[in-house]
C-alpha cells in the first residue's frame, strides 16, 4: 500500500508539474490577452508580424534553423518530383512530405515565406486575376496563404526568393568565414533550386559580394542588413571586409543610408576616396575604385 501511495504520490506531482509546465507555456489567444495589454485586432497585428504560426488553438513561433530545415525538404521534395515552380500543387506537396518529420500547417507555414501568387482554380489562368495578387505587406501574406489553402489550391514560389534563400542556406554555412570558390558556388546554387528556375547574380546584391585572393576568388555572404545605420560605421564595416570596391559593388549597401536625403555620390565624397587602376590585358582602360578615406583595416 505505501508503495502505491508513493507511486500515486509520484503520478499526482508529475501531473501537477505538467500542468503548471503547461500553463507557462500556454500560448493560446486567451492566454495572450492576459499576458498583453492590448486589443485583439492589435494582438493578431502583432502575431502576423512575428510570423507566428497557430496550430490546434495554439500560438507557436518557430526556430529558424527549423524552418531553414523544413524549406530544406520542401524544395528537395519539388526537386524530386520536378514540379513546376510557377505551378505547385500544395496537396501533392503535403502528400510527399513525411507528417512525422513536418506537421502540414507548419509546411504551408513555411512556404508563405517565398509564395508569390496564389490560385484557387484549376487550372491557374495566365495570368493570374488582380485580385488574386499578392499585398505587400508579409504579415498580409502569410494570412492570406493560411486562409486559402483548400484541395485545388496551387501554389506559385517567387524565383528571387528561393534562390537568395538557397545562396545563403550555400554561403551563411559555409566554412570557413561563411564563403565559398567562385565557380563551386555558381555551380552548387544553380543544382540546388528548383526545376525551370535559373540563379542570377542580380539576386545577391547587397548580400554577397566577390573577394579575391592571389590564389582564388571566391563569393562570401555579406548581408546589409547586419550593417549599422549610422554612416561611418557602415563604411567602416565595408572597407573592413573588403579594401576597394566599385560604385556598383556598393551601392546595395548604401541604401538604407539615403532616406537621410544624402546620395550615393555625397556619402562616396565624404566617406571615401578615389582611385583608378588599369585593367589587366587592355590597354587604356580604367576601373574606378573606392577606398577608405582614413579608417585603417582591421
Amino acid at each position: 500500500n505505501n508503495i502505491e501511495n508513493e507511486e500515486d504520490n509520484e503520478e499526482s506531482k508529475q501531473n501537477e508539474y505538467e500542468d503548471k509546465k503547461g500553463q507557462t507555456k500556454k500560448t493560446s489567444l486567451d492566454a495572450l490577452r492576459n499576458e498583453v495589454q492590448c486589443s485583439d485586432e492589435e494582438l493578431m497585428n502583432g502575431l502576423k508580424e512575428l510570423n507566428a504560426l497557430e496550430i490546434n488553438g495554439e500560438w507557436k513561433m518557430l526556430d529558424e534553423a527549423y524552418i531553414t530545415d523544413c524549406f530544406d525538404d520542401i524544395l528537395a521534395c519539388i526537386l524530386e518530383n520536378r514540379f513546376d515552380y510557377k505551378h505547385v500543387d500544395i496537396q501533392q506537396l503535403l502528400q510527399s512530405i513525411d507528417e512525422e518529420e513536418h506537421d502540414p500547417e507548419v509546411v504551408k507555414h513555411c512556404l508563405s515565406f517565398v509564395k508569390k501568387i496564389l490560385y484557387p482554380h484549376l487550372p491557374p489562368p495566365p495570368p493570374p486575376p488582380p485580385h488574386f495578387s499578392l499585398p505587400p505587406s508579409p504579415s498580409t501574406i502569410i494570412f492570406f496563404v493560411l486562409l486559402s489553402m483548400n484541395d485545388q489550391t496551387y501554389l506559385a514560389l517567387d524565383m528571387n526568393k528561393v534562390c537568395l534563400f538557397v545562396a545563403k542556406k550555400l554561403l551563411a554555412t559555409a566554412a570557413p568565414n561563411r564563403r565559398m570558390e567562385k565557380e563551386q558556388f555558381l555551380s552548387e546554387w544553380q543544382a540546388s533550386v528548383p526545376y525551370q528556375m535559373h540563379c542570377d547574380l542580380s539576386m545577391l546584391q547587397g548580400y554577397v559580394i566577390l573577394q579575391e585572393t592571389a590564389k582564388d576568388m571566391f563569393w562570401q555572404w555579406f548581408d546589409a542588413k547586419e550593417l549599422s545605420s549610422d554612416p561611418k560605421q557602415r563604411f567602416e564595416q565595408l572597407f573592413q571586409k573588403k579594401d576597394k570596391w566599385t560604385k556598383q559593388e556598393l551601392i546595395p549597401y548604401l541604401q538604407l543610408l539615403l532616406h537621410t536625403g544624402e546620395s550615393v555620390d555625397k556619402l562616396l565624397l565624404k566617406y571615401t576616396k578615389m582611385t583608378q587602376e588599369k585593367v589587366k590585358d587592355m590597354q587604356n582602360e580604367k576601373i574606378t575604385y573606392y577606398t577608405s578615406r582614413n579608417i585603417r583595416k582591421i
